[in-house]
Formats: structure tokens, C-alpha cells, sequence
């Protein structure tokens, strides 16, 4: 084979494996920056067990009810933790401000501010901020049944 084919199969080889991984890349981020909703979630966790467990349609009208209170407990405890977390962070802060010089304390407060504004209103307990709004929702995945996750009581 000649030189020149060579070098043109490994350019095409290089080249499949760049656009590959850009594309799987992609996907993932866009899956962490973007967690599925609560509905979406319910609609995977019903849709595994009526897979895996075979389920009629009775016994799905059964079980739907049941996933949703799941979702909303869990939803709250992950709000809960969430709320816990800020207060024990702003403890912490209340409690090395007064260990800094000015400046860093100027620093301290910049750093506070961006937190904010990195976790907008899911610092502000489970309902969101005082406007009932959601906030940011960009950041780790929520809790809940996602995508390879075993259900509980599953195998």
C-alpha cells in the first residue's frame, strides 16, 4: 500500500475517533449539567419495574401513585441536605472570619457570594427561594432512580 493511503487511513481513523469521542463527551456533560426531572425519573423507575417485573396495567396504575410520594420524599430529603449543608458552611465561615485579616475577609465574602450565585436558590430550602422559584438547577444529579441504578427491592 502506498505511503500516502497510509497516512490517509490513519488521518481517517484519528478523525472517527475525534468526532466519537467529542460526541460521548458531549452526551455526558449535557446529562450532569442537565439531571432529569421528576417526571422523567418516575417515568424510568415505572417503566424498569414494568419491564423487569412484568407488569399489567392495574398493577401500574397501583404503582404509580406509590412513585410519585417517593419522588416527592426524596426530592425533599435532597433539599433537607441541602439546606443542612449551607448552614454548616456558613457556621464554618461565621467561625474563621474573625481568624483573618480584613482583606481576607473581603475574600471570604467573595467566595460566599459566588457559592450563591453557583447554587442560586437551592440553598433556600426545599421550596425554593422566597418567590417559590426553583432556581439554578444546573450541578450535580439530583437523588432518585437514574440510569443503571438498582431499584429498590430490585435485583
Amino acid at each position: 500500500m502506498p505511503r500516502s493511503r497510509v497516512w490517509l487511513f490513519l488521518g481517517l481513523i484519528f478523525l472517527v475517533g475525534a468526532v466519537t469521542g467529542m460526541s460521548l463527551t458531549m452526551v455526558t456533560v449535557r446529562w450532569w449539567l442537565q439531571p432529569p426531572g421528576e417526571q422523567q425519573r418516575r417515568n424510568e423507575w415505572m417503566m424498569r419495574l414494568t419491564h423487569r417485573l412484568d407488569l399489567t396495567a392495574d398493577q401500574q396504575a397501583k404503582i404509580q401513585p406509590i412513585l410519585t410520594d417517593a419522588e416527592t420524599q426524596i426530592q425533599t430529603l435532597h433539599h433537607d441536605e441541602v439546606e443542612r449543608m449551607a448552614s454548616i458552611i456558613d457556621t464554618a465561615n461565621s467561625k474563621i472570619s474573625p481568624i483573618l485579616t480584613p482583606d481576607q475577609q473581603k475574600q471570604l465574602q467573595e467566595m460566599e457570594a459566588e457559592r450563591e450565585k453557583r447554587f442560586g436558590s437551592r440553598m433556600h430550602g426545599p421550596h425554593g427561594d422566597s418567590d417559590g422559584h426553583d432556581g439554578d438547577r444546573h450541578g450535580p444529579p439530583g437523588p432518585g432512580p437514574g440510569p443503571g441504578t438498582p431499584l429498590p427491592g430490585g435485583n
